[in-house]
């Protein structure tokens, strides 16, 4: 990779690994799901040019808008607001093995033993973390920040059978259905907290600004650039990097805690997301994930490639 798209890749994880910070910011000052409607609605504004019908794939489109978008950013903020960013940013990484065990059960691919070993390696991670007390304490969020990863790997599925389709335009539509959509989930579960809206410091709206256009547009839209130039593996491999970011930050901007069993379980998870990853040059089937802090969007199927060699927060 040349020195330009290496700093690209690295401004990239450190926009992402700073959005957990602007993700746990944001929903201590508006309840969570008002926070994500509001950066969708950014989002379909300055994207609203690349909405367009697709013939064909609307069915498919919807589905993924409901798992990549609607509930993967209703748990993983939610859960943000009941854990912390360090903890989100660990979990975050579960997308890939997750969407890995996926692809084995409904596409029956192949995994080989080195990408078994990466997963037992998460799974390992996740059973050291489950036991610290700090996670102990945050359980509620954990599981939620589990759950959207989950909601990630799922929407990968139905992205590996979508074609013709460009980064925007995937995700002005998640925009479009997930920003009306969580509106009224706000309104049914949060709407005796709106008020906090108005008491709301200005920066917030940089907050909305910034998961909307730094986390969303231009991250996906770099990453995508990366993919289409590098292989999936070194792609997906230096985008991990964003969790690791996300985990830092939280430790020093937040001064949130962080135990040792937790740092060992992070590592271990890294670990195996790493491994799996790599692996994919092995396995153009494979599935990839990406997490962002809302994180969670991964990117479309490059229009020059096979509906399933790149899967798309």
């Amino acid at each position: 990779m040349s020195p330009p798209h290496l700093l690209l890749a690295l401004v990239i994880d450190l926009g992402w690994g700073f959005n957990f910070i602007a993700a746990r910011v944001g929903v201590t000052e508006i309840p969570p799901l008002l926070f994500i409607t509001l950066r969708f609605t950014l989002v379909l504004i300055l994207l609203s040019p690349f909405l367009r019908w697709k013939r064909g794939m609307m069915r498919d489109i919807f589905i993924v808008a409901l798992f990549a978008g609607v509930l993967q950013f209703a748990f993983m903020f939610t859960g943000t607001a009941a854990s912390n960013a360090s903890v989100a940013a660990i979990l975050a990484q579960l997308q890939l093995p997750f969407a890995t065990l996926l692809a084995i059960v409904f596409l029956k691919e192949h995994v080989g033993w080195r990408r078994w070993s990466g997963i037992g390696l998460a799974l390992v991670g996740m059973a050291v973390l489950g036991f610290d007390p700090l996670i102990i304490h945050y359980w509620l969020g954990a599981l939620l920040v589990t759950l959207a990863s989950l909601m990630t790997a799922i929407s990968q599925i139905f992205m590996r059978r979508m074609k013709e389709i460009g980064v925007l335009e995937l995700q002005a539509w998640i925009a479009a259905v997930t920003a009306p959509s969580v509106l009224v989930l706000s309104f049914l579960l949060e709407r005796h907290r709106w008020h906090e809206l108005s008491l709301a410091p200005t920066h917030l709206w940089a907050l909305v600004a910034y998961t909307g256009i730094v986390a969303s547009i231009f991250g996906q839209s770099g990453m995508f650039f990366l993919l289409k130039r590098y292989d999936v593996a070194i792609v997906v491999t230096l985008i991990a990097l964003a969790q690791v970011f996300g985990t830092i930050f939280g430790v020093l901007l937040l001064h949130e805690p962080m135990t040792p069993r937790v740092a060992v379980g992070a590592l271990v998870i890294c670990g195996g997301v790493v491994i799996i990853a790599l692996r994919q040059r092995g396995a153009p089937g494979a599935p990839v994930g990406l997490a962002e802090a809302e994180v969670g969007v991964i990117p479309p199927p490059l229009k020059t490639a096979a509906p399933s060699q790149i899967v798309e927060r």
